[in-house]
């Protein structure tokens, strides 16, 4: 989610909208990146018990602050599972051991939900699998050395390695450490936001993780691990991919 003041109000939230296979999907996005991930729910009534109808039932989505979800991911951190009731825009989280109450932002129609199915379809031919873990130290390396107001990085991919350098001003091209990964096909250079990548592989569950690229920069590097398929972060490219030099 954001933390830039200009930005509406929607992009401050996690949006959440429920399906009716059981699943729900929490998404965010500070305009330049999206997150999405899916996890189990089910409805469920204090007087009636489990909802019977709870599976053709439709369910507003509804917007959370992010800051306040934060907040309840540490307090329910061992929660087997927590409970969400929502009234007059007001959302109550609780455990048999703790609550949580949070107002919803009134910008839930102007989340980009609508957007990302196309986005999360779009061809992407160009990927590339590294372990995560393996990029922690690269992308250290090179931020000690990146522009200061850009942020940038450069992937540089080839068959069987990447390589991680500064990007802009006098430390372009700085630090210069390369990785194991799985490609195959025409080298070519990508050129990301630093934060971005780190936030995204932060939470990255598997211990491999996918980045896919297309043409279209607008359209995002969609990244993947292959421990949840329904983890995924979308970056928007701070400049087209391009063949490496």
């Amino acid at each position: 989610a954001s933390r830039n003041e200009k930005q509406p109000a929607a992009y401050f939230g996690v949006h959440v909208s429920f399906g009716a296979d059981g699943t729900a999907t929490l998404g965010a996005t500070d305009g330049t990146r999206f997150a999405s991930q899916d996890i189990e729910w089910s409805s469920f009534d204090e007087q009636f018990g489990q909802d019977p109808e709870w599976g053709t039932r439709q369910i507003d989505p509804v917007l959370l602050p992010a800051s306040a979800l934060l907040e309840a991911a540490d307090s329910f951190a061992v929660a087997e599972a927590v409970e969400m009731g929502m009234a007059g825009g007001v959302v109550a989280l609780r455990t048999p051991e703790r609550s949580l109450t949070m107002v919803m932002p009134a910008e839930v129609g102007k989340f980009p939900a609508g957007a990302l199915p196309a986005l999360w379809a779009y061809e992407r031919p160009m990927a590339v699998t590294f372990r995560a873990k393996d990029m922690v130290l690269p992308l250290r390396r090179a931020d000690q050395l990146k522009h200061a107001e850009t942020e940038a990085i450069t992937l540089a991919v080839s068959e069987g390695s990447i390589a991680v350098t500064a990007h802009g001003g006098e430390a372009a091209g700085a630090g210069g450490d390369t990785l194991d990964a799985e490609y195959e096909g025409e080298p070519f250079e990508i050129i990301l936001k630093s934060p971005n990548l780190h936030t995204a592989l932060a939470t990255a569950r598997g211990e491999n993780v996918t980045l896919a690229f297309g043409a279209e920069a607008r359209k995002g590097a969609l990244i993947t691990d292959d421990a949840d398929s329904t983890w995924r972060h979308l970056i928007v490219p701070l400049r087209p991919v391009g063949g490496t030099k």
